[in-house]
């Protein structure tokens, strides 16, 4: 069973205090290199997004989830991959 199914998964994003989402890089969901936690770290140059996508990496990892590192947004609760 998929971690998605179980609860064991989360797709994330940050938003502004009027529930705009923030620009994280790429667009949420999007097939691309750019679309890696750590890709505008690597890539100075393309800086846009990095910091906030830094920030969500963060404070989730503080809080226990990891991160798919070729997808900004996805996070899971202590590797749990459902039964």
């Amino acid at each position: 069973m998929a971690s998605y199914l179980t609860g064991g998964a989360i797709d994330e994003t940050l938003g502004d205090l009027d529930g705009n989402a923030l620009n994280l890089g790429t667009a949420f969901d999007e097939i691309s290199e750019k679309s890696a936690t750590r890709y505008f770290e690597q890539h100075p140059e393309g800086k846009k997004g990095g910091v906030e996508a830094s920030t969500l990496f963060n404070c989730m990892t503080l809080a226990g989830f990891t991160n798919y590192a070729v997808e900004w947004w996805h996070y899971d609760i202590n590797n749990w991959k459902g039964v």
